[in-house]
């Protein structure tokens, strides 16, 4: 298995090198040279040392060289994961497509590492080993995707242009499904089995027996003790198996509230880039939805979607984490609520005005078209949500008595009612960027407190076996 890596390792690198610095296929890179710097020179290092962290003996022999290459490898496959997404979705080889395939395979490579680094922060190595292996998986497959895409150009003879993009995005995915698949079959092939299952050990046998001999005892006596042993084991399996139960969902919620802490720096990062390059645009008089007007549009429309999917993803997370407690079920809905008005922002998009883009009319529309008009309304209903999820959590943190979270939750509701509602239509766009601003500080914060409260809530140490 090793040397297979290693040798999509090299290859991955060699086909990096030749087809991005030497002679790009995609002209698109050589317009963005410093994004391609990063994605390229780092992804080599990336591909070149995270195999090596594979290395058994390397991590029993070296265990200070496997610590300190992996502070040094997750910032470097952070920088190249958002390199790929950079221009994956600014300049895709292959149009929306490979948008779509790049959006998904690159966020669960970040996310991937994100989780690889909290569960070694918190002492979980096994958990820690298995998102990197999940990583890993996913950064070569750029390797596999090439040694498909070549012999599929080879097969096709003399395709067109369009048939390139449709087998390079096809490349793309088959190596994805097929490196997350093998992934997943080789983390399950080798997780070590719990200790003391209920089939390999009983709790009977994991301690010298304090009980007196069968043979000297009554009929009477070996039937209850027979009965003591079947409730004992039985008691002890079903808490094994609820501890494992839980721990499950523990690890799936986790990805989810992840998607909470990505959302807000995702869209006010990508809409702080559009206000300042965007020919034409002036936040004082231009609302954000309207960068989804014009050539580039599609870049808005894209982070309004996505951030209201990850959204979305965070409300079912603090569902499975919270629910059926304080807040656990109007919370998770309200959060949701917030992500679906932003996805319907996203795909229907307003109309012209105000001189954006450039060579649209100066004024007001007079009549709003039929999807401006589905667009109007999702403000309404991500912001009032959002001030309801709000104070919803001003009741569980005042339950929990924790003072902080109350401030801070009743201060973020009112900052957003009053900006969103203020009756004066002078300097609206700036407040409702204000507005989103606040809502998804406040998200973004909330998934880094249940991601630790998650994380604290079990011991590894403690769970329970039935060796214990």
């Amino acid at each position: 298995m090793l040397i297979m890596v290693a040798g999509l390792a090299a290859f991955g690198v060699t086909a990096a090198v030749l087809h991005y610095l030497v002679e790009p296929y995609n002209p698109g890179f050589a317009e963005h040279p410093i994004a391609t710097g990063i994605h390229v020179v780092l992804g080599a290092l990336y591909l070149t040392f995270a195999p090596i962290q594979l290395i058994r003996w390397i991590r029993a022999r070296a265990l200070g060289y496997h610590r300190w290459a992996g502070r040094l490898l997750v910032p470097i496959g952070a920088l190249v994961g958002l390199a790929a997404l950079f221009l994956g979705l600014v300049v895709p080889f292959s149009g929306h497509l490979e948008r779509i395939v790049i959006g998904i395979f690159g966020g669960l490579f970040l996310i991937s590492l994100v989780l690889g680094y909290l569960r070694v922060r918190q002492g979980r190595i096994g958990e820690h080993r298995e998102w990197m292996l999940r990583a890993l998986a996913i950064g070569l497959s750029v390797a596999t995707m090439r040694a498909l895409f070549i012999p599929a150009l080879m097969i096709a003879g003399n395709p067109s242009n369009d048939q390139i993009a449709l087998l390079s995005v096809g490349s793309f995915t088959v190596a994805f499904l097929l490196h997350a698949a093998a992934a997943e079959w080789w983390i399950r092939r080798t997780r070590p089995r719990t200790r003391g299952h209920a089939d390999d050990r009983s709790p009977w046998t994991s301690r010298p027996s304090r009980i007196p001999s069968l043979q000297a005892m009554s009929q009477h006596g070996r039937e209850a003790v027979n009965r003591m042993k079947h409730r004992s084991e039985k008691s002890m399996t079903e808490s094994l198996g609820k501890a494992l139960r839980r721990r499950s969902v523990e690890q799936s919620a986790s990805v989810l509230l992840v998607c909470g802490l990505l959302a807000g720096p995702l869209f006010v990062g990508v809409a702080v880039g559009q206000v300042l390059l965007r020919d034409g645009f002036d936040l004082r008089r231009h609302p954000l939805s309207m960068l989804s007007l014009g050539e580039l549009g599609w870049v808005q429309v894209t982070n309004f979607v996505v951030t209201g999917l990850l959204s979305i993803a965070f409300a079912v997370g603090m569902w499975r984490v919270l629910h059926p407690g304080r807040g656990g079920t109007w919370g998770p809905l309200l959060v949701g609520a917030f992500g679906a008005g932003l996805v319907i922002g996203g795909v229907f998009i307003t109309d012209p005005s105000l001189g954006f883009p450039p060579g649209a009319p100066e004024g007001m529309p007079a009549h709003y078209s039929w999807h401006a008009t589905v667009h109007n309304i999702a403000p309404g209903i991500s912001l009032d949500a959002l001030i309801l999820a709000c104070l919803v959590f001003v009741r569980r943190f005042a339950g929990l008595r924790n003072w902080g979270w109350v401030t801070f939750s009743a201060a973020t509701a009112a900052a957003v009612l009053v900006l969103s509602w203020w009756p004066s239509l002078d300097g609206i766009s700036i407040r409702l960027a204000t507005t989103l601003a606040l809502a998804f500080g406040w998200m973004t914060a909330l998934a880094a407190r249940l991601l630790m409260e998650t994380a604290q809530s079990v011991d590894p140490a403690a769970e329970p076996t039935l060796a214990t």
